[in-house]
């Protein structure tokens, strides 16, 4: 389930540059955003992302298990981030990046963009360990279609 590029030296500093860079969005936990700016959030562990691409926008979900805090059902902000998606960006073009940790939950969300007929591009399902899950920091790049990720001392390009 897993498809990803392992880290490379490039990789690292392009993650950390575009992750810093003044006009990167930050997007925390319990929300979403679309723009046509680099989005970084950090801190996934459970939570389960889902990230939007075209031509010229990116969207970004950060929502815990429906089950715990104040996680929402995929079916509700899901949608919303992609008809949020669809009307900043004019356009139904859309592809989308699965990353997760509770199971359950990216299943949902992979059962929603199916069912929206978004091509799945890239997705990235941690299994824990008996510690539990690693924190997931990603970085959405609208010019160039990219997701990147890090985890575990890892980076790695889904999208």
């Amino acid at each position: 389930m897993e498809s990803i590029l392992k880290d490379t030296d490039e990789l690292e500093k392009r993650f950390k540059v575009v992750a810093h860079a003044r006009n990167t969005v930050t997007l925390w936990d319990l929300d979403h955003v679309v723009t046509d700016q680099v989005i970084f959030s950090k801190g996934f562990y459970d939570c389960n992302g889902v990230a939007l691409l075209n031509h010229s926008f990116v969207g970004l979900s950060h929502y815990d298990t429906p089950d715990k805090h104040h996680g929402r059902k995929p079916e509700d902000y899901l949608s919303e981030l992609v008809n949020d998606f669809m009307d900043i960006s004019n356009s139904s073009d859309i592809s989308a990046v699965l990353i997760g940790g509770d199971k359950d939950h990216f299943e949902k969300n992979e059962d929603i963009l199916q069912k929206r007929k978004i091509p799945i591009i890239g997705r990235f399902l941690e299994k824990p360990d008996k510690r539990g899950y690693k924190a997931k920091d990603i970085v959405v790049i609208p010019n160039t279609r990219e997701v990147l990720m890090y985890t575990k001392g890892e980076y790695s390009k889904l999208a």
